[in-house]
């Protein structure tokens, strides 16, 4: 009798075991599907890029200004001894520029072999998204912008804009501009 309840202990042990595998592994599946973007504010949208572009994210230190450099280039900084372009990401989707306030931050992202800082308004949190729930750019209303758009999502009751930092990088080609100034 000892016997069989020993096996039986053995037996269910070792269903439980495959069970939490199984469950760890449809975990990590699930977690794969999905791809991390950290999220930002922009005139009271949230926006977002993948979270690998994203070398880091700090304080709005002031800028030294350029002469004659195009709009959305505030100035450059020094980060940590490289001296990089701060471009106002505001400016470069058409939006009305605004005082830096102290939620003012910098994504500082590394794109095409460059580090550049864009400046937001605030920045939220690191987002999971479903690929298979993002739709196209071409389903926006914003036609104009939609060259910087990856796709759009929705988030529990708000959109969120997912930015293409890449196509965006091409499109106003900063080192380029800061070499004309």
């Amino acid at each position: 009798m000892a016997s069989i309840q020993s096996k039986s202990s053995q037996i269910h042990s070792s269903s439980i075991s495959t069970l939490g595998e199984d469950a760890r592994k449809e975990r990590r599946e699930a977690a794969q599907k999905f791809q991390q973007y950290v999220g930002f504010i922009l005139d009271e949208q949230e926006y977002a890029i993948p979270i690998e572009k994203i070398q880091e994210i700090v304080l709005y230190n002031g800028v030294t200004r350029l002469p004659q450099v195009p709009p959305f280039v505030e100035g450059v900084t020094n980060l940590r001894g490289n001296i990089i372009p701060i471009l106002n990401l505001r400016v470069i989707l058409g939006m009305a520029n605004r005082e830096i306030n102290p939620d003012t931050r910098v994504v500082v992202v590394h794109v095409q072999k460059k580090t550049v800082g864009l400046i937001v308004d605030s920045v939220t949190q690191v987002k999971k998204v479903n690929p298979q729930l993002v739709q196209s750019p071409e389903s926006a209303i914003a036609m104009g912008a939609s060259n910087h758009i990856a796709g759009l999502t929705k988030e529990n009751d708000h959109l969120l804009i997912l930015l293409d930092i890449e196509k965006m990088m091409q499109t106003i080609n900063v080192q380029e501009a800061i070499k004309q100034g």
